[in-house]
């Protein structure tokens, strides 16, 4: 800086073709060290990761969850796998009262009288700026400090409420938790997990957008019939056999003053025959694969909220909308123009007639409009 510069308090910033960029650090072949992967649960969920686990209302989802959070504080084997024993954060953004009920039943079942395991029941915006991001990283790094021992699985119960009011089914909205799931992941170095619901009519798969599915190792399907609980890993990186539990509900009595009884539910592992997985459809076409992400970027740029027959209002574009999607993502190398728009307009029509069934389909105002459902 010239003594002008000074003077004036002026700073000149030089143009960018003058900076000259750092690089990232990288890796060769040779420099690779293996090392073993690394568990929480072993077998089941790995360290320093991320994770979804979802279900429908009811089914035991945020219970199935902290019973495993539970087992990891404790340092007790999970049905039969072995624990890395850690303390763990759990963030109950929804119904704090009934996590901590749940969690001083697990104790009193299992005989303990103490684990490192925190709840925060705060409401938080993981969606729209980083404060409650820090705060959650400076409670796990207090959390640790004041025990003696890490912070190993931070728990956000629920993915919805995290959102702050915002859309689940934009690539937008989530892409900014996701982000903010992840910072937190690097900072504290625990594996961190999301709670997430299901369509109202679906358990196969989890609401909204699939940003979600595609960020996380590990997804964990919760399914309930009945008094069996059954917990499934679906999506399960670097794991050959994806893990299968089942469960029994069993009531804790936590206080009584004669006339009132409060209670808790607790898990308890149980044997029934489990069905042996649907073998999974063959791979899609090339075409329904563009038509998919023709939906999703029409739906997040162009989306509308519409009532469909007379039922709930959903996220919808037109078929016009998503065929415009469609033809530019859709590529065919061929020098004739009209051959080329010809071949998109057939793969487009054949691919919409094999409408993926998380998808609906229907006329509207003398127009057709496709939704998630």
């Amino acid at each position: 800086m010239t003594i002008s510069e000074a003077v004036n308090g002026e700073r000149r910033i030089p143009p960018a073709s003058k900076i000259r960029a750092v690089s990232f650090p990288y890796v060769l072949p040779r420099d690779i060290t293996l090392e073993p992967k690394a568990f929480l649960i072993d077998g089941f969920v790995g360290a320093a990761e991320t994770s979804a686990w979802y279900g429908p209302p009811d089914g035991g989802k945020s219970t199935v969850v902290l019973d495993a959070a539970c087992h990891v504080a404790a340092g007790t084997d999970y049905c039969g796998n072995r624990i890395t024993q850690g303390s763990v954060l759990y963030i109950a953004v929804e119904r704090g009262a009934v996590v901590r009920r749940r969690v001083l039943a697990w104790c009193r079942h299992q005989g303990e009288t103490d684990i490192p395991l925190a709840v925060v029941s705060e409401m938080i915006d993981l969606r729209t700026g980083r404060i409650h991001t820090d705060r959650i990283i400076a409670t796990a790094q207090a959390f640790a400090e004041a025990g003696g021992i890490p912070v190993v699985w931070i728990i956000i119960d629920t993915l919805n409420r995290a959102l702050a009011g915002g859309d689940e089914n934009s690539s937008k909205d989530m892409g900014a938790v996701i982000a903010a799931v992840d910072r937190i992941q690097r900072a504290t170095g625990a594996h961190c997990s999301l709670i997430h619901h299901v369509p109202v009519d679906r358990t196969d798969r989890m609401r909204g957008h699939g940003s979600v599915l595609g960020a996380v190792d590990l997804t964990v399907r919760i399914t309930r019939d009945n008094k069996i609980v059954m917990v499934e890993a679906d999506k399960a990186n670097d794991l050959v056999e994806k893990p299968r539990f089942a469960f029994r509900f069993e009531t804790v009595e936590l206080a009584s003053d004669g006339e009132t009884v409060t209670t808790a539910p607790v898990l308890v592992p149980c044997d029934v025959p489990i069905q042996p997985r649907r073998s999974k459809p063959g791979p899609k076409s090339r075409a329904e694969q563009v038509l998919r992400d023709a939906i999703f970027e029409a739906l997040d740029t162009s989306g509308r909220d519409i009532h469909v027959r007379g039922g709930p209002r959903v996220r919808a574009v037109t078929a016009r909308q998503v065929r415009e999607q469609f033809t530019k993502r859709y590529v065919i190398e061929d020098d004739d123009a009209k051959k080329v728009a010809d071949a998109k307009r057939k793969a487009f029509n054949r691919a919409l007639e094999k409408l993926p069934n998380d998808f609906g389909a229907s006329e509207h105002n003398g127009e057709q409009w496709i939704w998630r459902t």
